[in-house]
């Protein structure tokens, strides 16, 4: 097991600073597809068995919504549609 040399709460500093010295680190998926991580000289697979939090979308009773944030609260139903669909 790698030594913990550098803690970083956040997955941008910790690609940034794997992309300029010789360190090991773990970033979610998305990162490394978004090109964030573009710099990482090798990805390895792994597994964590992590599971997922639940989430809410809370509004105000007796208020309409702004189109905008209608259509937003739509897309985010179809974006968790479609990852539970996923095998």
């Amino acid at each position: 097991m790698p030594r913990i040399s550098v803690v970083a709460p956040s997955a941008l500093p910790r690609a940034n600073l794997l992309a300029t010295g010789p360190l090991v680190t773990a970033l979610p998926n998305p990162m490394l597809r978004l090109g964030v991580a573009s710099h990482a000289p090798k990805t390895l697979p792994v597994s964590l068995r992590i599971h997922g939090y639940p989430l809410a979308i809370v509004t105000l009773t007796n208020r309409a919504l702004n189109p905008l944030v209608a259509l937003f609260i739509d897309h985010l139903r179809e974006i968790a549609r479609s990852t539970l669909a996923r095998p």
